[in-house]
């Protein structure tokens, strides 16, 4: 979708965020159709394939690595790389777990510990699965849509992730975590 989204259809990036959210979400919104395409039967033939809400602590855990990599080090660029990987854990992530609920095999109340998911769920769980047609349009709004999410995802962790929109710089700060 990625490559669809930035070649075939009129995109911008939303004001306020960097690219890297946006392909982030995109990666999400695929991750989700095709794994809600599945029956549970496939989904769950192999739980090594799946997520559960007790696999988030280790997702989740990659930002206190980061935390502890900037107070060790102070390489910036590192930690926010490590943000960035971490982030696309977390898309990923959403995008699977979004899919047990659509699948029938967990409930939103089941996911409540992981705070993000509460974040994208709603739109994620209106879109079509893999094997429906979506227009450019309709997969652009929600692209638009979900893409401030992963602001919000990051300071929840303790990162506030900002971009200049006159000189189109990123800037990372390492901030108090939300509750």
């Amino acid at each position: 979708m990625a490559w669809a989204m930035q070649r075939r259809a009129a995109f911008t990036r939303p004001a306020g965020n960097i690219f890297a959210f946006v392909y982030l979400v995109q990666s999400m919104v695929d991750e989700y159709r095709c794994e809600a395409a599945l029956t549970p039967e496939v989904s769950q033939a192999d739980k090594l394939m799946t997520v559960s809400p007790n696999d988030w602590i280790d997702v989740a855990a990659v930002f206190a690595q980061a935390q502890d990599l900037y107070q060790i080090t102070g390489d910036l660029s590192a930690t926010f790389a490590l943000v960035l990987g971490g982030l696309d854990r977390v898309s990923s992530f959403l995008g699977y777990a979004a899919a047990t609920i659509a699948r029938g095999e967990y409930t939103p109340q089941q996911w409540s510990q992981v705070g993000p998911l509460a974040l994208v769920a709603n739109p994620l769980l209106g879109t079509p699965p893999a094997g429906t047609p979506v227009g450019y349009d309709g997969l652009g709004a929600l692209v638009e849509g979900l893409t401030a999410s992963f602001g919000r995802i990051a300071q929840s962790f303790g990162f506030l992730v900002e971009v200049d929109e006159t000189t189109d710089q990123t800037s990372m700060f390492l901030i108090d975590p939300e509750p």
